[in-house]
């Protein structure tokens, strides 16, 4: 678990935070602002999910209720020492993994008692890599505070960086198909096994992208 300290113009305590009404969203909020806020959450890539103190699910983005639900899944199929059955989990649970990060957060006030501190850590999630980050987040409404969980999807965030070069660097599609596996987290010799390549012909490849590359930095 790793914790940051946020550096901000204008630091708020945990104590000082504002939050949302539990259970009743932005809308329990009469402000225009909180329309945009709302529509700038769903737009973000990564996953935003917006808890109470309690665990109570506020808020959520699709990507957020995408990875939760695939976090539940994973959960759900793992044996548990305290029932023999499984139990049908409600859609707006907080996974297990989330909510203990969530904790470690809850638990740094008494350790940084005025500091916007943030709660970093990585759950592994179907053979790819998720990053977790939550930190205490406010709106000017109630004395409520909540916490704002970012979720960001190594694997997805690569494939899309990796797109956006195919296009900047200006690759082949043999060329593209290599660079989106690297990109992934592929090896050398996987690149080759998924295209049917030898392994020179993929150092090849990635030798011609690395120097496209630098052309495209240049210009």
């Amino acid at each position: 678990m790793t914790y940051c300290t946020e550096f901000a113009t204008d630091p708020i305590a945990p104590q000082q935070l504002h939050g949302f009404q539990a259970n009743r969203g932005l809308e329990a909020i009469a402000h225009p602002a909180h329309a945009l806020l709302r529509t700038v959450i769903e737009s973000w890539v990564d996953g935003i999910l917006i808890l109470t103190e309690q665990g109570q699910w506020v808020e959520a983005n699709e990507s957020a209720r995408h990875i939760c639900g695939r976090l539940i899944k994973a959960q759900a199929l793992q044996p548990s020492p305290y029932s023999s059955s499984r139990s049908q989990t409600p859609r707006s649970a907080v996974p297990q993994k989330i909510w203990e990060i969530c904790q470690e957060l809850i638990q740094s006030q008494q350790a940084f008692p005025r500091q916007p501190v943030i709660v970093e850590s990585e759950i592994d999630l179907e053979g790819s890599v998720l990053r977790v980050r939550v930190r205490w987040f406010g709106v000017e409404a109630t004395d409520r505070p909540y916490l704002m969980v970012i979720l960001e999807d190594r694997h997805q965030t690569n494939l899309q960086r990796a797109i956006v070069e195919v296009d900047q660097f200006r690759l082949s599609p043999r060329e593209a198909e290599v660079w989106l596996l690297y990109r992934t987290g592929h090896s050398y010799k996987k690149i080759a096994q998924e295209l049917y390549i030898c392994f020179d012909t993929v150092k090849k490849h990635l030798r011609s992208i690395r120097t496209k590359q630098q052309c495209a930095k240049l210009i």
